[in-house]
């Protein structure tokens, strides 16, 4: 199948506390049907700078709207918070960074999860516009067996100051039944 996505965000720093705001639009087409999903996340975090390790702490709220084309699959409205994380360590030009997150969410329609997103991501410069990124990721559902890992890799080319494009690929690990293998293409345009 397909998936289409544009996330429009804001970041603000004030004198301790960095606040942002994120909305993701997407739309997924796949053989049993489509969706569409409109969410929208704020949080705020506290960084701490040390001289190899930086640090965050902080908290986020979400909520998300999801119309559904699929045969007995009703649309739903989903909400909730959770605390974050994360650690970010510098040797020779890479950065690697830990990240996690905690998040309950309720459901209009459908039982209420509690989610851990954990993951770790490599980023490796090459001269002054171009990056690789490699990355793994762990979704645990501590409300049913739909536990999972995403393992993938992202080279991104900054064209100007204010506009960069990526290509990636990644796979899905740890269900027995699924299989598989997304190939991405975005940009993002900072101003």
């Amino acid at each position: 199948g397909s998936t289409y996505e544009v996330v429009a965000c804001v970041e603000k720093g004030f004198d301790q506390v960095i606040m942002g705001i994120y909305m993701p639009v997407s739309y997924v087409d796949i053989d049993f049907g489509n969706w569409s999903k409109l969410g929208l996340t704020g949080y705020a975090k506290k960084e701490f700078t040390g001289e190899k390790v930086d640090s965050a702490l902080g908290i986020n709220v979400a909520v998300e709207q999801t119309w559904m084309d699929v045969t007995g699959v009703d649309d739903s409205f989903a909400y909730g918070a959770g605390p974050m994380g994360s650690l970010s360590l510098y040797f020779n030009n890479i950065e690697a960074r830990f990240g996690a997150n905690l998040l309950y969410m309720a459901n209009t329609e459908y039982d209420s999860a509690t989610i851990m997103t954990s993951g770790v991501d490599f980023g490796i410069p090459v001269g002054n516009s171009m990056a690789f990124d490699l990355y793994v990721y762990r979704n645990d559902n501590f409300d049913s067996e739909n536990d999972y890992w995403i393992v993938g890799g992202t080279a991104s080319y900054l064209v100007s100051e204010t506009f960069g494009i990526s290509l990636g690929a990644n796979t899905v690990a740890g269900y027995d039944d699924y299989d598989s293998m997304a190939y991405y293409l975005g940009g993002a345009w900072k101003f």
